[in-house]
């Protein structure tokens, strides 16, 4: 997210220190001696300049400087040689009218401080999303699993009417004809079962993917063991859809990441409105200038001994405020019409009621996403109490045409239908009742709560360390 440049500059608030030295050396040959008494001059030059600039929240700032020059010279008449001269500086500013207030020059650093915020709320919409995949990915498994156990229970009954069937004939109470019929039902739920089983492995290795990032030949061979199985509650106890609305508005990271964009928008609008002000500056500079230096007996040209030392002199000189020197001053500027700031303002304050539009757009959308997730899952809890009674007739069709058959009322051709509408049935219960834990999981993504409901942890997401033991839970 960048922060908006139009409007006041906004004053640097971490403190700035600048150290400047340089050292010179000069040489310079003399076509007359009337400056210097000397047909060559000769320099050294030595300055030392210390600023340390603190900016303040309320506008301008306060700088502090430090200088000093050595100056050393073969010039027979200089006083002093050599000398040092320096002094040390207060000096600040504060504006008046525009760029006045902690809220104008803080509101990079709130800015920052959302971005901050927002990071992490990014951070965990990503989190849901891979955690959600994760969920679905497991549901998967089980019910993979789930249709692989019903499978295997067809491939059971289907070889128990197998063998049934043989004995029968063996009997002579059921025609050698029969015995066919009876065998390409029990392949063709062994090939059922061959099926399942591959789905399974897949539906592993899907799993093992979104797990792992690095490869683990005892990951790839393990099997997984799911210890959770597909479970619809005969009522959800829904709250209704606006406190659902509310929740989702509480906990959703998008939603928390578009308040942050819009509360940035405003604080940036603040620097735009402030620039339609004019510009007025108070300032003023106090400072001490100190010299010393090494005297020299020059004719007609006394010197004085409290000029007499080196940098200490200098230094004492201005601790005792000898040399005072204070100014100060107002400046005052603003444009004709200002309209450029005029229409930069303009075009902000569109752009922060579209921003309410967006918003409340939003708002709209996680309404309908959250009501058609509520109709979902109902009608999945719906399929899922049909489905259960649907196998149960099957079951019970199936055992009254298997009873008949060995009775001898009965016919092959009618178990063989009886068990592939139990088959049927099993897999219209299993499909619901994954189709209905896909819908929970979708309204919990809904709603913000995917990490809440799975037992996620954001800060341990964060740091890449999970603080809790593994267990199994009890009953399992």
């Amino acid at each position: 997210m960048s922060t908006s440049q139009i409007g006041t500059t906004q004053q640097a608030l971490d403190p700035i220190f600048q150290n400047q030295s340089s050292f010179t050396h000069t040489t310079l040959p003399q076509a007359t001696q009337a400056l210097t008494g000397v047909p060559t001059y000769v320099a050294g030059q030595r300055i030392y300049s210390t600023t340390l600039q603190q900016g303040l929240p309320t506008g301008g700032f306060v700088q502090f400087k430090s200088y000093d020059q050595y100056l050393n010279e073969n010039s027979p008449g200089d006083n002093y040689n050599p000398a040092s001269g320096g002094y040390l500086q207060l000096s600040g500013q504060i504006p008046l009218f525009q760029g006045r207030g902690v809220a104008v020059n803080a509101r990079s650093i709130r800015v920052a401080v959302n971005n901050k915020i927002s990071s992490r709320d990014t951070f965990r919409s990503q989190l849901e999303s891979v955690v959600a995949n994760v969920v679905n990915q497991y549901w998967d498994l089980v019910s993979a699993g789930d249709t692989l156990k019903s499978r295997r229970d067809a491939a059971d009954i289907a070889a128990k009417f197998y063998e049934d069937t043989k004995s029968q004939i063996n009997l002579g109470t059921l025609a050698p004809v029969e015995l066919p019929r009876a065998a390409a039902e029990l392949e063709a739920r062994k090939q059922d079962l061959s099926i399942a089983v591959s789905t399974v492995r897949q539906q592993e290795a899907s799993f093992k993917d979104q797990l792992t990032r690095i490869p683990d030949p005892e990951i790839e061979a393990a099997e997984i063991v799911t210890l959770d199985r597909l479970e619809v509650p005969a009522e959800d106890n829904l709250p209704s859809l606006r406190e659902l609305l509310a929740t989702a508005m509480k906990k959703r990271p998008d939603m928390a990441i578009s308040k942050i964009r819009d509360a940035n928008s405003d604080i940036s609008s603040i620097g735009t409105k402030d620039s339609l002000q004019p510009t007025g500056i108070a300032y003023g500079r106090y400072y001490d200038r100190g010299a010393a230096g090494t005297p020299q007996v020059v004719p007609g040209e006394p010197t004085s001994p409290y000029f007499s030392g080196g940098y200490g002199r200098t230094l004492g000189q201005i601790v005792r405020n000898d040399f005072p020197t204070e100014y100060g001053g107002f400046y005052f500027q603003t444009p004709i019409g200002n309209r450029v700031a005029q229409g930069d303002y303009g075009v902000e304050q569109l752009q922060l009621k579209q921003g309410d539009v967006s918003s409340m757009r939003d708002r709209n959308a996680i309404l309908v996403e959250i009501s058609n997730e509520m109709i979902a899952l109902k009608q999945t809890r719906a399929r899922y109490g049909t489905a259960v009674d649907g196998l149960k007739l099957q079951q019970q069709l199936l055992e009254a045409e298997r009873n008949r058959f060995s009775f001898g009322t009965g016919t092959i051709s009618a178990v063989v239908i009886a068990q592939r509408a139990v088959v049927t049935a099993q897999t219209t219960l299993i499909t619901a009742g994954s189709a209905y834990v896909r819908a929970k999981a979708a309204l919990d993504k809904a709603l913000g709560e995917t990490l809440e409901v799975n037992k996620i942890s954001l800060d341990e997401a964060l740091s890449g360390n999970i603080t809790r033991e593994s267990k199994i839970p009890e009953g399992k």
